[in-house]
């Protein structure tokens, strides 16, 4: 919609965090994450996804050509110092890869304690988005509705509900 950057722009400056919950291919939701500003579209900046290689390693790798940077093996303990000069884009199957490859209980919980500095979740089902959202609920996150008020003509309410998420409100949550 016209008015999306404005009013993330406007949460923003107002102390919110705004992250991006989509269906989406990673790139283009990167692409929409950069109009909106969701994510910072300054070029010395690195779009960097989440990816798992066939042999099943998890790392993060640039998300262009342009980014000039080697893939890095992906520790949660890194997120947060990544996510500062580098927009992180995660889809689904990445985000699952990591988790198993986590394995030990306290690993997986850096892992969800640092998914704030996520801001673009590509390739989510129904059921990830919800955990996504539950995620960031517990850290009191304004969590906004792209997906919807970006690419459809209405926005969603509870008899106009395609994919069950449990939300009312057209484009923007407080959840708590």
């Amino acid at each position: 919609r016209a008015d999306s950057s404005t009013v993330i722009r406007a949460l923003k400056e107002s102390g919110h965090q705004v992250a991006m919950v989509t269906g989406d291919q990673p790139l283009t939701a990167l692409h929409v994450a950069k109009k909106v500003c969701i994510c910072n579209d300054d070029k010395s900046r690195a779009g960097l996804l989440l990816s798992v290689s066939e042999k099943k390693h998890v790392r993060w790798v640039p998300t262009s050509r342009n980014d000039r940077c080697s893939p890095i093996a992906f520790r949660a303990s890194e997120m947060n110092e990544l996510s500062r000069s580098n927009n992180l884009v995660v889809t689904e199957k990445a985000l699952n890869a990591a988790l198993d490859q986590a394995g030990l209980d306290a690993e997986q919980k850096l892992i969800w304690k640092n998914i704030d500095s996520i801001r673009v979740f590509a390739r989510m089902s129904p059921q990830g988005k919800a955990k996504i959202v539950d995620a960031l609920q517990v850290r009191l996150y304004l969590f906004c509705l792209l997906n919807y008020s970006l690419s459809h003509s209405h926005p969603p309410t509870p008899t106009h509900n395609t994919d069950g998420m449990r939300y009312q409100c057209p484009d923007v949550r407080r959840w708590r």
